[in-house]
């Protein structure tokens, strides 16, 4: 049956931990089982619900399991990502049930009958929910939501086998009692769609317990009361990431910095309560420590830091990471935004240590003003060749370059050394072809040079004896460039044909079972889909089949006070530094003129100037919002990042390293 699925929905069962799924279950239905005839506490006070005991089996299995399984993320808390609305949401049914009033025969006041109703509710709510959405829904959050809820439904409804023998029991407080079974199952599957995105929504148990319960049917009697409450629940669900009453608040977001962040919805939530774990990073140590990361870190197979190009800084923090892993847990092969005739280039130099080498490699950036092209990236590549000097030739770093064609010029000149003396003759008409796509017709499209590429790949299958004399490293590089070179004509996204090449270098690598790092731009590390944008590679990853899917940890650079590298041709004149290639620019921080990060002033409260600092995101607050970035209007839209509001941060990143007060890179001259 396995093979019958989709591969991304292969990956994404594969991403499940079932071990934490199967633990939950059983102890939740032990507990229930187990607590089935112990008497209620709230029999005496609350007039529903007395059964709060064999109730609580969900939510003890859900503390339970998130002591023994820490890996599952915890998505969501009790009032979610908006406090107040949750609180305005749980109040509505409580006023309503006040106001409108409940008939008993107890003899209590209607109006605080009501009250009591919705409590009894909302309380029962909390000790479901927190197992079925608080954990289950985390832990089969991998899946496409038909799997989840096709999986959540049958155990939701089966656990109600250990505290009664009637599905009729159910409901028998409800307008439900006297339905069908079928009816009553299909209720089941349309709840935990309907839970499970409310919980996705909000990030809430506590709008989840007030949905679950039905015990707020009991305002069936009185219409008014139960049209009042689904159309503010609609509603309010609706707008829980926009202004509820747009007009209204956006004429009084002046009366203080404090109601204006409450009324637009970032609550004070997005800036943590409580100080997040961190660590200052030591760049002047010469293998600096990391006791921030834990276990679950080290677990991961590919680990990816993402940066904004052109800050001087986060060079630094590449080379100390790539140490601190090569140290740690054996990482070797560093996965580069370069393409692969480039990391052929940079793995000679490291070899050779031969400055011509490496001045090859930075020749185009430097010709083009790409940010690249700069002295702080030329001297750490300098500082990987010392270091792997220090090392034994096993533990030694090498790149890997996955990227589509960046120097047309390089690959043809790669192309003529890789078969100088040993090239068998029929290939050579295809690979003078090449060459002379990519020299003689600099403007024509790479894609030209593909059929010349795939016939000469298929030679390498065919007539494999001919490159007996190539030698088997020689032949891997080959493969590496022709390849790049055909996916130039049957890839046109340079996301899905940087993933094509990575795909490809795991199988002639053998890179199933190796630790991997990359340093890249901050797009391509992150794990889920901005808005309106395609899948960035991290996205890529952990999608696919690959032995690292779902082993995928990455880290971002924040800035502030600090500044960048940017061609000077692109600025307006009053930003422009004149005369020169490159403006050494401040506008651009996280918390400057441009933009501002959600956040960010809780990150600058808890570091100090001058410092690079490094920030947990599992299993904290923060991390539990949604990344949202106000920008100016004048920031152009393409540069523009913005975030699905219903994903928290450690969806798309789980750490986040503060730079504060970084130079801008130093640009670079290419000398003849």
């Amino acid at each position: 049956m396995n093979r019958l699925l989709p591969a991304a929905t292969r990956a994404a069962f594969g991403a499940v931990n079932w071990s934490a799924v199967v633990c939950f279950y059983a102890l939740a239905c032990a507990i229930s089982f187990a607590l089935r005839n112990v008497p209620n506490p709230t029999e005496s006070w609350l007039p529903y619900h007395t059964i709060f005991t064999f109730g609580l089996g969900p939510i003890g299995a859900a503390l339970i399991c998130r002591h023994f399984f820490p890996s599952v993320a915890l998505t969501v808390s009790v009032l979610g990502t908006s406090p107040g609305r949750t609180l305005l949401f749980v109040g509505l049914p409580f006023w309503l049930g006040c106001l409108f009033g409940v008939a008993n025969k107890r003899g209590i006041d209607p109006h605080l009958f009501g009250g009591l109703v919705m409590l009894s509710g909302v309380l029962y709510g909390i000790v479901e929910e927190a197992g079925w959405r608080g954990f289950l829904h985390n832990a089969l959050r991998p899946l496409p939501t038909s799997w989840r809820v096709g999986i959540t439904a049958p155990l939701w409804l089966g656990w109600h086998f250990t505290i009664m023998t009637d599905l009729k029991g159910v409901f028998e407080h409800g307008v439900f009692g006297s339905a069908p079974v079928w009816a009553i199952v299909l209720v089941f599957i349309l709840g935990s769609w309907g839970l499970g995105n409310a919980a996705e929504r909000t990030r809430s148990v506590l709008v989840a317990a007030c949905l679950h319960d039905v015990m707020i049917i009991k305002l069936t009697a009185q219409p008014v009361a139960m049209s009042l409450l689904a159309t503010g629940w609609a509603w309010m669900l609706w707008r829980w990431h926009q202004e509820l009453l747009p007009t209204f608040w956006t004429k009084t977001k002046q009366v203080g910095l404090g109601v204006s962040l409450l009324l637009t919805g970032f609550s004070a939530l997005a800036q943590p309560a409580t100080p997040m774990p961190k660590q200052e990073i030591n760049l002047q140590q010469g293998v600096p420590d990391f006791p921030l990361f834990d276990k679950a870190f080290y677990d991961n197979q590919l680990f990816l830091l993402g940066e904004v190009h052109g800050y001087q800084k986060p060079q630094q923090v590449d080379l100390a990471l790539l140490k601190h892993l090569n140290q740690r847990v054996g990482v070797r092969y560093y996965i580069a935004e370069v393409d692969p005739t480039k990391a052929y280039y940079l793995n000679q130099y490291l070899q050779t240590g031969n400055d011509s080498t490496l001045r090859l490699v930075f020749r185009s950036w430097v010709a083009n003003q790409a940010q690249w092209g700069n002295r702080d990236f030329y001297r750490k590549i300098q500082a990987i060749r010392a270091y792997n000097q220090t090392l034994r030739q096993a533990k030694r770093i090498r790149f890997v370059g996955i990227d589509a064609v960046q120097d047309r010029a390089l690959v043809a000149q790669q192309l003529l050394e890789l078969t100088a003396n040993n090239g068998p003759a029929r290939n050579l008409p295809l690979r003078d072809s090449i060459v002379a796509v990519l020299t003689a017709y600099p403007k024509r499209p790479d894609s030209l040079a593909a059929p010349f590429a795939e016939q000469w790949m298929a030679n390498l299958v065919t007539y494999p004896p001919d490159y007996k004399v190539v030698g088997t490293e020689n032949i891997a590089e080959l493969q590496a460039t022709l390849t790049g070179l055909v996916y130039r004509k049957t890839i046109k996204s340079r996301e899905k044909t940087i993933f094509a090449n990575f795909r490809e270098a795991i199988g002639r690598l053998k890179l199933g079972n190796e630790k991997l790092y990359g340093f890249w731009g901050f797009y391509h590390v992150l794990q889920g889909v901005p808005k309106g944008s395609g899948k960035p590679f991290a996205t890529l990853v952990n999608e696919s089949a690959l032995p690292m899917h779902g082993k995928v940890v990455s880290l971002v650079c924040r800035y502030v006070d600090s500044y960048s590298m940017l061609p000077t041709q692109y600025l307006p004149p009053f930003w422009q530094d004149k005369g020169k290639a490159f403006t050494r620019i401040d506008k651009f921080n996280d918390n400057g003129e441009m933009m501002k990060v959600s956040g960010i002033d809780s990150l600058i409260a808890q570091s100090r100037p001058n410092t690079t600092t490094l920030f947990k995101l599992t299993d904290t607050e923060a991390g539990r919002q949604p990344p949202h970035v106000t920008y100016s209007p004048f920031m152009p839209k393409e540069q523009q990042l913005n975030f699905n509001p219903a994903s928290p941060t450690t969806d798309y990143f789980q750490y986040i390293v503060l730079i504060r007060n970084s130079d801008m890179t130093e640009p670079m001259e290419i000398k003849n």
